[in-house]
């Protein structure tokens, strides 16, 4: 017998709301954002000042999604002034009963504002913002600069294993992230089940 055409469309989005989760993208940087991810559903985005995109997560995605952002890109997301050696990174997984764990890890570098959260906190768990915001001109020390056209643009871990220079001015502006491999468990935000979607903004 063939199924009702309602009843089919009402039946796929019951599996959709409960096999995957939505992730509000926004970029509040004066410039556009090329963002790239690893297992999101979507491809690259090239995101607008002001501008924010949805995509969805599988639950108990692997690779674990993570998220980040370039600017100074043209369209396609070529000539960049970063490369993915060195950016502010969203980490993120959210597991079949759809619990959400998130961090901002900053254990590779430094190049863009950005901030998480889960988009229901009231689901509880340590569902609090994790965010941040760096001044690489005037903190990032000068060995670990990222320099284009004469402008730092990124700051470098050169030492993502070990506590460092850079691990300190990290800490010191950031304290709720990663800022080397090994850092404290204690920057890891959690959202128990529910309608756990997230938020990452950029700048």
């Amino acid at each position: 017998m063939a199924f009702p055409t309602k009843a089919l469309s009402l039946a796929l989005l019951v599996i959709a709301s409960t096999t995957a989760e939505d992730v509000i993208i926004t970029n509040r940087c004066n410039q556009n954002v090329y963002v790239k991810n690893e297992g999101v559903n979507s491809g690259p985005l090239n995101l607008p000042p002001n501008e924010s995109r949805t995509v969805t997560v599988n639950r108990d995605g692997q690779p674990r999604p993570r998220i980040w952002g370039h600017v100074g890109c043209d369209g396609n997301g070529n000539n960049c002034d970063t490369t993915e050696d060195y950016v502010s990174l969203a980490e993120f997984n959210i597991d079949p009963s759809g619990w959400l764990w998130y961090d901002v890890s900053q254990v590779d570098g430094y190049n863009l504002p950005i901030s998480m959260e889960g988009i229901n906190p009231a689901a509880g768990g340590n569902c609090r913002i994790a965010n941040c915001n760096f001044n690489i001109g005037a903190n990032c020390p000068e060995a670990n600069k990222v320099l284009k056209d004469g402008r730092a643009v990124a700051c470098k871990n050169l030492d993502r294993n070990n506590p460092s220079g850079y691990s300190n001015a990290i800490k010191a502006s950031c304290p709720g992230v990663y800022s080397y491999a090994f850092d404290s468990v204690d920057v890891m935000r959690d959202c128990l089940p529910g309608v756990n979607g997230l938020k990452v903004t950029f700048c």
